[in-house]
């Protein structure tokens, strides 16, 4: 499962939530990624910036925040995480006056997983939002 962390507000404001990858059993991955940002159609409205920021050994390959209120992160190196883990991921990072407003429309929007062995699709649920606690 993907999972959204509870936000948090930090130093100048900026709110950040986690993204981490939570296997059942082990999971060797060829590839991951994923879509996260603000959910309706005030992405262009709060023009909030967003940005993805790894967590430590865990740089993906491709870390896409073009699109306003949406980002796009992939890992094409592989991903392994241990059985009964929850591997962090890294932070969604929402800044500026409206950040505090508009992480409460931070989700998950799609991803997709494909095993190391065989390329087959790995089926991943999602959890969490980006509400402020």
């Amino acid at each position: 499962a993907l999972e959204l962390g509870p936000a948090e507000t930090g130093q100048g404001g900026v709110v950040r939530v986690a993204v981490y990858l939570r296997a059942e059993r082990e999971l060797l991955l060829a590839g991951l990624s994923f879509a996260l940002g603000l959910e309706g159609e005030d992405r262009e409205r709060l023009a909030v910036p967003l940005r993805f920021v790894a967590a430590e050994g865990r740089a993906p390959s491709l870390n896409d925040a073009e699109l306003p209120g949406l980002l796009a992160v992939a890992w094409l190196d592989g991903v392994w995480v241990r059985a009964g883990e929850q591997a962090l991921l890294g932070f969604g990072e929402l800044e500026g006056p409206e950040a505090a407003e508009a992480v409460s429309r931070f989700r998950l929007f799609g991803a997709q997983a494909n095993a190391a062995a065989d390329g087959r699709p790995v089926p991943l649920s999602f959890r969490g939002s980006g509400e402020l606690r």
